[in-house]
């Protein structure tokens, strides 16, 4: 993560109750609405990718996994050097549909 962006994310966990901490940015971005996730890989009991949110007037993704466990039980932690600011792009896909 870059000095502006956690320097942005540490005043927001301190304006907003959160420990001005990695883990604080952690919680912090838990805590809101993911916007947009993506799933980079699916394994038998997890899956991992990154998710997007909504931080003020900024848009931070980072790294994150779901599955059967918790991340501490499967030795996965918060990788903070994944966090980061993005902006939205569009972009068109062609799929091919069957037609008969």
């Amino acid at each position: 993560m870059n000095k502006e962006t956690k320097d942005f994310l540490m005043g927001y966990c301190k304006s907003n109750g959160y420990e001005a901490s990695e883990q604080g940015i952690k919680e912090a971005l838990r805590d809101r609405y993911v916007i947009y996730s993506e799933t980079l890989g699916t394994y038998p009991r997890w899956k991992g990718g990154f998710w997007v949110v909504a931080v003020n007037e900024k848009l931070i993704r980072f790294n994150w996994t779901i599955g059967d466990f918790s991340a501490e039980e499967m030795d996965w932690e918060f990788d903070i050097d994944s966090v980061c600011e993005v902006e939205k792009k569009a972009k068109a896909v062609t799929v091919y549909e069957k037609i008969k």
